[in-house]
Formats: C-alpha cells, structure tokens, sequence
C-alpha cells in the first residue's frame, strides 16, 4: 500500500519535493511513496515547478484540486475558477490551466470537495449526489478537455 505524503504548507510548496522528493523515495525500501501537492496557489503559482518534479520522474499527485481558495477565515476568499466571484488569484493561477497542465503530463489529482465543506461553492454536489453536481462538479466531471470522464482510470485493484 502506497503512502501518500503532503508537501509542506498545508501542501501548497511543491518545490519542496523537487529539492528532496528523490531524497525521500530512496529512503522508502519499498518506493511506495506519493508525494501530493494542494493546489491553493492563489499568492503562489507553482505551474513552473511541475516541469522539474516530471523531469526528475517524481511520483507526484495532486491531492487537492479547488476552485476556491480561503483566506483570513473566508473560505471562499479567492477565485481559482476564473470566474472573477469574490476575489481573483493575484497570480491569475486557476485550477482549469493547471488540470491541462497535469493531463499533458500525465499527473494524477482529486478534486476537493464532494461536501460538506465550509465554501458551498467550492462542492462538487449540493447534497453529495451525483445527479446534483454543481457548476464546479461539472466541469470536474464533463469538461472535455480535462475530466474525470476521459482521465480517470479504474483501479486494477476494483476490476
């Protein structure tokens, strides 16, 4: 069983793990390890970063896609959506440009969150059904170029 591990800063600094993920993977006499990233990138945008983390064949994922961001206790701060609803990322980062990105390279990510959640805007579903997706949830599950859809691949572990 793998074990997955969060990057520093409640899992936002990638570049963490490409100054030491190698460290850590040759350390585990397994190689089991995952090494997540959160993409909360609003005053940071770490898209750069995943250029190095593939070149150095890391075993990353991204553990935490949002389109919504807290900030000084509002959990809805930040709009990572594009959308321009409450404030936008000063970095312009949104996670529809990162989900493109991690596609390209074959990067896998969970999306946060199917609820309940303390930003109702950043849900997946109203009520935790599949036939109540939210705008969000839609575009997770539907958007072509990115989506669950056409990305996700069944575990060989659940035939």
């Amino acid at each position: 069983m793998p074990i997955m591990i969060d990057a520093p800063d409640c899992g936002t600094s990638i570049h963490a793990f490409t100054s030491i993920g190698q460290e850590l993977i040759d350390h585990d006499p397994k190689h089991n390890l995952l090494l997540s990233v959160h993409a909360y990138w609003a005053d940071y945008d770490g898209t750069a970063e995943i250029h190095n983390a593939v070149h150095a064949n890391l075993p990353l994922v991204f553990g935490e896609i949002a389109n919504k961001q807290a900030n000084e206790g509002d959990e809805c701060y930040f709009g990572l959506d594009g959308t321009n609803q409450n404030n936008s990322s000063p970095t312009g980062f949104t996670y529809q440009s990162l989900l493109a990105t991690l596609k390209t390279n074959d990067i896998g990510w969970l999306a946060w969150s199917w609820g309940p959640d303390g930003c109702a805007n950043r849900q997946m579903s109203g009520n935790g059904s599949f036939g109540n997706l939210t705008a969000y949830g839609q575009d997770i599950v539907n958007n072509t170029a990115y989506c669950l859809k056409i990305t996700a691949v069944r575990s060989s572990m659940f035939p």
